[in-house]
Formats: structure tokens, C-alpha cells, sequence
């Protein structure tokens, strides 16, 4: 109670009222019934890309995601262009992915299965440019694991894809879909890399 976010973060659109719950341990998020493919979707929260080159990291509970939603750290350009990091439920298994979206086509660049004992997980995302490099760690692990290397993520530029207009710019941050789930992400930040 009490606690806001800082300046630093955004929404794209107008949020749902008590999307984003700061506490102590970090924040959560309420997903939303829309996936960010829709211009209803009111699941993100980013931070502007200040740099082509930083690293960003987030630690992820999961616990509560169901059958059918996902949640993790989004880079994102619009609706039309974005990328998914993140623990999808499918089919009753539990998967981290990376997962691409360009103009109307979804599909999924990598994919590991985790454990039903793991609940929590951290993410890196390490940008050089147009390449994006994913990795992560178990709870109990010291090291990251390397998921995989997207090198030219042209999609998330002024000049990505021709649609209409496009104004957001590159913004990096974290997501929640599903309808009704509150998923604790904690720790999130960006450091620049000169």
C-alpha cells in the first residue's frame, strides 16, 4: 500500500484501474484478458530504450499462471511488432519462450520446458543493436543459461513494418496475460552499456 511506480515507467494506453500493484518484494501485475497483439491489451508496463546497447533483468513468480496465459518481459514496439520473453501454460505443461510477432504472424523463436517443482525464474535479455540475446536462472542456480540469440529484430524500429502510423518507439519491459492472474514481477531495471 501506498507505493507508486517511478517515473521511468509507462503504459501505452490507458491502464485498468489496479493493473500494477507495487509492494515490497516488486510489483503485480493484473493480466489482462487481451493478448498485446490487441489495441485492448492494458497488460504492459515499459521503459523507453535509451540505448542500443543494455541489459535488462527481471525475477519472475508464476505460481499463479493457468492453462492458456503468460507473463514476462516484453520488447515492444506497438501492437503490430513485439517480442515475448517469458512462461507460457500450454496444453499443461510449463514452457519458457521467446516468442516473435511481426505484422500478423506469431511464432515462437525458442523454447525450453521447465520443471512443475520451479515458480520463479529470472530473465536477461543483453541488446547489442538488432540483436537480442535471451538467457535465465532457476531459482537455486548461480549462472544464467543461454535460451537463444535473435540476431536482427528489425520489427522493433520506427521503420520495422509499414502500418499506419506508429509512434511509440523501442520500450522494453513486462507483461501479464491473463484474464484475472496477479504475477509478481520483482527486481526489474536496464543498465546502459556504453
Amino acid at each position: 500500500g501506498g507505493q507508486s511506480l517511478g517515473l521511468q515507467w509507462v503504459t501505452v494506453r490507458e491502464p485498468e484501474e489496479n493493473f500494477a500493484e507495487v509492494r515490497e518484494d516488486g510489483v503485480y501485475l493484473l493480466g489482462s484478458r487481451a493478448d498485446l497483439c490487441e489495441v485492448s491489451a492494458r497488460n504492459l508496463l515499459l521503459q523507453r530504450q535509451t540505448s542500443l546497447n543494455f541489459s535488462a533483468e527481471t525475477r519472475l513468480s508464476y505460481a499463479t499462471l493457468q492453462e492458456g496465459q503468460d507473463a514476462g518481459m516484453t520488447c515492444y514496439y506497438d501492437e503490430n511488432t513485439y517480442l515475448k520473453f517469458g512462461v507460457f501454460i500450454d496444453s499443461g505443461k510449463t514452457y519458457l519462450k521467446v516468442q516473435e510477432h511481426v505484422d500478423n504472424d506469431t511464432w515462437d523463436g525458442f523454447a525450453v520446458e521447465l520443471s512443475d517443482a520451479e515458480k520463479e525464474i529470472v530473465l536477461k535479455c543483453d541488446t547489442k543493436g538488432l540483436e537480442r540475446t535471451f538467457s535465465y536462472r532457476r531459482e537455486k542456480e548461480a549462472e544464467f543459461t543461454l535460451l537463444g540469440t535473435l540476431s536482427n529484430v528489425y520489427y522493433l524500429c520506427d521503420e520495422g513494418i509499414r502500418r499506419g502510423k506508429r509512434f511509440t518507439g523501442a520500450m522494453i519491459g513486462v507483461y501479464a496475460h491473463g484474464d484475472g492472474v496477479r504475477v509478481p514481477v520483482q527486481c526489474f531495471f536496464i543498465k546502459n552499456i556504453e
